[in-house]
Parts: C-alpha cells; sequence; structure tokens
C-alpha cells in the first residue's frame, strides 16, 4: 500500500505517541522507514495527542494545509488528535483495515 501511494506521489509521515527509539525501531523492523517522507515521535511536540500539535507540526514540516491531508487512525486519541487538527480522518479498527483499495476509496470520497 504504501508503495503504490509513493508511486503516485503521496507524501507519507508516521506521527506516533511512541518515543523517537520505539518509533524507529518499529518502522525500521517493519521495513516501513523508506517509504516515509517524516517521522515525528511524541518527544518532539509540546502536546503529544489527544492535542493536534504532533499533526500541525507534520502539515508545517510538510508545507501542506490540513484540508489537503488525509489521516488515518485506530485508536480514540489518536481519532480526537487529527480530528482537531483539521485533516480527513480515515478511522480504522486496525492495521487489517489499512490496504490500498481501502486508501484508494476513501481518497475518492473527499
Amino acid at each position: 500500500m504504501m508503495a503504490s501511494l509513493k508511486e503516485e506521489g503521496y507524501m507519507l509521515a508516521c506521527c506516533s505517541n511512541s518515543i523517537r527509539a520505539t518509533l524507529d525501531r518499529t518502522l525500521t523492523n517493519t521495513e516501513l522507514m523508506p517509504f516515509l517522507d517524516l517521522t515525528i515521535s511524541c518527544q518532539e511536540v509540546a502536546k503529544p495527542k489527544p492535542a493536534p500539535d504532533i499533526y500541525l507540526q507534520a502539515f508545517q514540516r510538510l508545507n501542506v494545509q490540513a484540508s489537503q491531508a488525509v489521516i488515518v487512525e485506530d485508536s480514540p486519541i489518536g481519532i480526537t488528535s487529527a480530528e482537531a487538527s483539521g485533516a480527513h480522518v480515515c478511522r480504522v479498527t486496525g492495521f487489517e483495515d489499512v490496504n490500498f483499495p481501502m486508501i484508494q476509496t476513501f481518497l475518492s470520497a473527499i
């Protein structure tokens, strides 16, 4: 899914309430790091999720408006944070819900 999104020209970021070491280790071990343009941990913002700070910082660093962003979230705290950021929020129940056809369907609806 991430390779397909990159091929279509989308910028991808991971904004996590995990600390930097855990975030980097997880993304490296799952071989997702090469697909990401940006990663932000909870240690890099004044207020972690459920505050929208982590997403607002991502928008600024990627030079995009909230209205141009889609955030995929599964946790209630993450969803609260994403909605407060002003971005489009794609709610999922877990990683098994996240796939390229689902993302394409969501993107075509906005």
